[in-house]
């Protein structure tokens, strides 16, 4: 099952990330596409760990949950907020240590 869920995501997600640039730095077309997939892998996670609650809250309190492809992209938008944050952070850092403190 996981397979085929992995599968649907990575076919869902590959059109999306083809839109957007995650890595700018990775030139080579085969390093994208493994990052790709590593990020597509990810969100399988975070569909099963979605799946897994929603039925443990259909058992537990009888109501049914459901989460549409739009709260997906809003996660991939979030992180990928998220990821430019912590590189200008990182860059940052970086910077202060190559010119010093002031």
């Amino acid at each position: 099952f996981q397979s085929g869920l992995e599968m649907h995501c990575w076919r869902w997600l590959s059109a999306y990330l083809l839109k957007i640039d995650l890595e700018p730095s990775i030139k080579e077309p085969a390093k994208k596409e493994v990052l790709m997939k590593n990020c597509a892998s990810v969100f399988v996670t975070f569909h099963q760990s979605v799946m897994d609650a929603s039925n443990k809250m259909l058992l537990e309190m009888k109501r049914h949950n459901y989460v549409t492809p739009t709260n997906y992209l809003e996660l991939v938008t979030g992180y990928i907020s998220m990821l430019g944050d912590k590189r200008k952070e990182l860059g940052d850092a970086a910077k202060k240590l190559r010119n010093g403190l002031f």
